[in-house]
């Protein structure tokens, strides 16, 4: 008897380029966020002259926004 699952497809064809795509942008992205957010902190303190309870939350709304953004798109 044959597999009645095997006539599934798990991902249409072009899932597997979204995906890449979108594994890019967020590897991307991270490093961007961890490796330039403490020199940003660092500048908006000293040169800016922000309050620290400003830039976390200014960082902590961008890291939100940025997960709401890809909860959509998430396999």
């Amino acid at each position: 008897m044959r597999n009645p699952a095997a006539r599934y497809h798990l991902q249409p064809s072009g899932t597997t380029t979204v995906a890449r795509a979108l594994d890019a942008l967020n590897f991307f992205l991270a490093d961007v966020r961890d490796g330039l957010g403490p020199y940003l902190a660092i500048y908006l303190l000293t040169e800016r002259k922000w309050d620290e309870a400003s830039i976390g939350s200014v960082m902590s709304i961008a890291a939100i926004a940025g997960i709401v953004a890809q909860t959509p798109a998430a396999p």
